[in-house]
């Protein structure tokens, strides 16, 4: 029998199986972080979009992570509100 392709779980860096949907050693969800990789990519220079950072999500802008610690909800939604207001980070 041939061995399952594996990835590593972005979460504790353990491997499982590439089609499995939770992590066999944490037990997070790798649904969310597909979701999340997926959708996250910003649409221009300034704007603001979802990075995952550690166990949660963060917000980042520029390639810098400028909010750390939300769940994919709370990130997403953020994120939404500050792309939509126009808020860009000032040039330092």
């Amino acid at each position: 029998m041939q061995n399952a392709v594996k990835r590593l779980c972005p979460y504790c860096a353990q491997e499982v199986p590439l089609a499995s949907s939770c992590c066999i050693h944490c037990g997070r969800d790798l649904h969310q972080m597909m979701i999340a990789r997926s959708t996250s990519r910003p649409a221009g220079p300034a704007m603001y979009y979802v990075v995952p950072d550690g166990l949660d999500f963060g917000i980042a802008v520029a390639g810098e992570v400028k909010i750390h610690g939300l769940t994919l909800n709370k990130a997403r939604r953020l994120v939404e509100l500050l792309n939509s207001v126009g808020i860009v980070q000032a040039a330092r």
